[in-house]
């Protein structure tokens, strides 16, 4: 008697099988979800037609209208109140009510480690390469 053994597919062949079976499964479900969402929606219809018209539904819905109004407006209400707490003590148009003051270019040299002439220069430059050194100090390129 010839006994046998199925050879065991390599790694590399069963890792591109799993890649390729979950592709075809995501495509087949990427085109499957819209004719699921259509069922679901013609069924949410039918669904809502039974319940609001034909079973009367609707009468319940008006009878809480009143309630769901009254809710809105007051959460309405509250946004408003919290919209004009927040205009008051913060400042109109997302902007600070009190302005940090202005930095100065000889403060800027001095925090740089560079002259206040340097400065200037950056300034006047339409591009400008900087980096730092082993120190921390302010290195101006020529570029």
């Amino acid at each position: 008697m010839v006994e046998t053994t199925a050879a065991k597919p390599s790694s590399w062949r069963a890792g591109t099988e799993l890649v390729v079976t979950a592709l075809f499964w995501g495509i087949w479900i990427y085109f499957i979800l819209p004719l699921v969402s259509l069922m679901m929606w013609l069924a949410g219809i039918f669904i809502f037609v039974e319940h609001m018209i034909l079973l009367g539904g609707y009468q319940s819905f008006l009878d809480r209208l009143l309630d769901y109004g009254l809710v809105i407006l007051g959460m309405m209400a509250l946004t408003l109140i919290w919209i004009n707490w927040n205009k008051q003590y913060q400042g109109a148009g997302n902007k600070r009510s009190r302005q940090p003051l202005p930095v100065t270019d000889k403060e800027i040299a001095e925090f740089a480690g560079v002259s206040p002439e340097t400065i200037k220069a950056l300034h006047r430059r339409r591009r400008t390469v900087v980096y730092f050194d082993d120190h921390d100090r302010l290195v101006v390129s020529s570029a």
